[in-house]
Formats: C-alpha cells, structure tokens, sequence
C-alpha cells in the first residue's frame, strides 16, 4: 500500500469517526428528496446537476424507469439509484448489492433512515458461478474483483467473498426485475453470464456502465461483451439515446 494511499484511508477513518450516523436531507430534484448518510453527500451531489453527465444519467434513468416495480441494483455503492427508483412509490422494490464492507455500511445506514422505501441490501458479488471471488480495493472503501491477468499480491486487504448468479437469485426469492442497473468495476461479464436464463427470456431494462480497461483484467473486451448481449437480445444506446453499432 502506498503511503499516499494510507494518508487517505487515515483521512477516511477520521471522517467516518467524526460524522458516522449523521444523517442530512437530500434534495435530487423538485420532486425527489430522501436522506442520506452525510458522508454520501460528495457521491450523490454530481446527480443533482453539478456533473452535466451524471445528471443526463440520473434523469435518463427516472425517465426510463417510470411504471416499472422492480430494480436489481448490482453495484449499488451508496444505494443512490435505488433509493431514487422508490422514492416516491413505496409499493416498488428494489435489491441493492455491494461488496466492499465499508460502502455496505453507507448503503445500509441510507436504507434505514429511510425506512418507507422497500429496499433490501446484500453483501454479495453476482457473478456466473457459485466459486468464491477474490476482490482487491480499487480506492478508498470501494472493492473490484481480481482479473485472470492481474497479478495482485497476497494481502491482508484483498478479500475473498461468496457469490450467487442473477438466475439463482431471481429465482430463490422469486422477484421479476423489470430493471437491472450494472456498475461493477470490470466484472460485467460475468453479471450478464449469470444471469443469462433470465435476461433471454424476460428481458428486463438494463442500465450498463462498462469498464474496458479493466475487462482486460479479466481476458474480456467490449466487442464480447457486446456479443454475449447480442445473444440475449439486447441493443445498446448512449445515454442520448443513439443506438451504438459499433463500441
């Protein structure tokens, strides 16, 4: 670990003494506020407007989502997304999943002080098998899964975590996710591929945040991950809306 990197999570620790449990309005739009846990406040605030991109994404996914009752957040960090998606329809359900202790803590605290939206965490990585994952720290608080052409050190901060499949899960609780939202730091691929007797036979609205680079790690590039989505049946658009022959 870099000495850098330690200042930071030295840095991190402080805040999380300093600020844990405090809980604070959150205002996205005119029409969609909840609270937060204070210390989210710098992941969320691009969304409200501040981050051109970020606010094209968010709005993209209110306006897609409207009339849908279901949203598999895999990836879900803080909990932003599904938090928005129940806002203000506490009769829709949301399934929000993220790794990395730390962040599992914030998305949790978000969760309960906003007890009216129907929204259940899991500290599971959704992969295409059932074999456990070793994950490295990407950043601060935040884990990314180890690729086949990595070399990572044995260390006490790498962590190997259980997994289910998208399929297996679906299935288990017996849920019909209408939305599926993707943001898994390279491990996309695998999201998709395990889920794919669902997504082929009932094709759910999936929102699909790809990392090229690190799909290298894993012996993947877009090009076949564009192919395993032509497979399930899926087309892929910018977030203005352009269909995208060629990525």
């Amino acid at each position: 670990m870099s000495f850098r990197f330690q200042i930071m999570r030295w840095q991190e620790r402080l805040k999380d003494i300093l600020l844990k449990g405090k809980s604070m309005p959150f205002k996205l739009n005119q029409s969609i506020s909840f609270k937060i846990d204070s210390r989210s406040l710098t992941y969320f605030e691009p969304f409200t407007g501040t981050n051109p991109e970020a606010a094209k994404e968010i709005n993209n996914f209110i306006a897609i989502t409207q009339g849908k009752n279901c949203l598999l957040d895999i990836g879900a960090h803080h909990g932003l997304f599904s938090l928005v998606f129940t806002a203000n329809d506490y009769r829709k359900s949301a399934y929000a999943f993220d790794p990395s202790p730390q962040v599992f803590d914030f998305l949790n605290f978000n969760i309960k002080i906003n007890p009216k939206s129907n929204i259940r965490a899991y500290k599971s990585v959704v992969s295409d098998t059932n074999k456990p994952v070793i994950m490295k720290y990407e950043s601060i608080n935040q884990l990314s899964a180890v690729g086949e052409k990595e070399t990572v050190k044995k260390h006490k901060k790498n962590k190997i975590l259980e997994t289910i499949t998208l399929d297996q899960f679906v299935k288990e609780n017996n849920i019909a996710p209408d939305v599926i939202k993707i943001d898994t730091e390279g491990f996309e691929y695998q999201v998709l591929k395990g889920g794919y007797g669902y997504l082929s036979t009932h094709s759910p609205v999936i929102f699909l945040e790809i990392h090229p680079p690190k799909l290298l790690n894993h012996g993947l590039d877009i090009l076949k991950l564009k192919r395993l989505l032509d497979e399930l049946g899926y087309s892929l658009y910018d977030l203005d809306g352009n269909l995208i022959k060629d990525p």
